[in-house]
This record gives structure tokens, sequence and C-alpha cells, in this order.
């Protein structure tokens, strides 16, 4: 009996060591799963924060460089910046010195303009002048070919012999001879005086005749003088 008991005991206790063994050996196994589980968790974990790490690493020598970049952008700018500026400067510089060329010139300009008006006018008052002393140089033309025309039937030729030599020759001066010839050779010198050359019949105030022509620079009156001087050789 007692055996049976002892047995009955022994095995109930077995039961109980059995089902902590086993008990034990779940949560064993647990702790295990929970601890591998913890394992991989932290190896994940580690994983990540290294991933992180490095992303974070990555995008702070990103920005980093983006910095950089912006710093070069911004010197770049900067710099084109004082170009501007020192052309902007350069141009107020120009400008402000052609404002001054300008308001010196003004008066240059309006005094070319004034002289310009006068000119013009000066240009119609000489044309005027022109056309009157055409007319006039027209009428002394006219008046000239006919004193000619009436020297020839008076018997006068006027004949050229040097540059500043002219030979005057009277006819129809002695009625005997109207053929015959009385002539003077006149010049005149770089003062605009007269001088008789050479004549062909003595004339005895000839000399006082020149002088009275270079006073007076009638020279048509001299001629004729002279035609009445031959006329009373005759």
């Amino acid at each position: 009996m007692e055996e049976t008991m002892q047995h009955q005991e022994n095995r109930q206790q077995n039961e109980v060591f059995g089902n902590l063994k086993g008990y034990l050996n779940q949560v064993k196994n647990q702790i295990v799963d929970w601890s591998n589980k913890e394992e991989k968790i932290s190896q994940d974990a580690e994983k990540s924060f290294i991933e992180t790490v490095s992303a974070a690493t990555e995008t702070i020598k990103s920005l980093k460089d983006e910095e950089e970049d912006f710093k070069s952008v911004e010197k770049i700018n900067q710099l084109r910046l004082e170009k501007e500026q020192e052309e902007i400067r350069n141009l107020s510089e120009t400008l402000n010195h052609e404002k001054e060329k300008e308001s010196k010139l003004l008066p240059v300009v309006e005094r070319a303009k004034e002289k310009k008006s006068k000119t013009v006018q000066s240009f119609g008052e000489k044309t005027e002048t022109v056309e009157k002393m055409k007319k006039e140089q027209e009428y002394d033309t006219q008046q000239l070919t006919r004193g000619m025309k009436l020297y020839k039937m008076l018997g006068l030729n006027f004949e050229k012999v040097s540059d500043d030599w002219l030979k005057l020759t009277f006819t129809q001066i002695d009625p005997n001879d109207h053929s015959r010839e009385f002539f003077f050779v006149v010049f005149v010198d770089q003062r605009d005086k007269y001088h008789i050359q050479e004549i062909s019949h003595s004339v005895g105030d000839i000399q006082s005749l020149v002088d009275d022509l270079n006073e007076s620079n009638d020279f048509s009156r001299f001629v004729r003088q002279m035609r009445k001087r031959f006329k009373e050789l005759v």
C-alpha cells in the first residue's frame, strides 16, 4: 500500500517535473525566439540606423555641395552685379559728359545758325549785286561795242602789242591823207600808273596829259585829247 502510494507520488512528481520541464523548455524556446526576434529587430534597427545615418550623411554632403554651389552662384551674381553697377556708372559719366558737351555746343550751334542766316542773307545780297553788275557789264559792253564802232568810224584802232602795252592808232586826221596814221603806245605799271612808251608824232604837253590821266583815270578823255593834239599837228 505504501509502495503504491509512493509509486503514485513518484509518478505525480515525475508528471509535475515533466510538465515543469516542458513548460520550462517552452519558456526557454519562447525566450530564444524572443531573443532571436529582438536580435533581428536590433540588427534591423542597427541596419536602418546605419542606412539613415548614411542617407543623412549623403544629404548633409549634398546640402554642403548645394551650399557651395549657392555660394559660387552668389559670388558670380555679386560679380555680375558689380560689373553692371560699374557699367551704369560709366554710362552715367558718359551721359553727363555728353550733356556737358551738348551744353557747350549749343552756343556754337546757335552761332553757326546765325552765321548761316547771315551768310544766306549776304549771299542773296551778293547775288543781287552780281546780277546788277552783270546788267551794268552788259550795258557797258553794249556801250563799248557802240563806242568801238564809233571809234572805227572816226579812224581809231586798238592793238595789243604785249601783255601790258596797248597801241592806239588814229586815221582820218589829215584831211589830205585820211589813211595817214598817228599812234601812241601806252602801258600800265604795277601801281596802276599810265605811261606813254612810244608816240608817232611829238606832242608838246604829252606829260601833262599823262599826269592828268593818272589823276582822273579818265582814259576816254585822254584818247580824245590825244586825237585833238594830233589834229593840231596837221
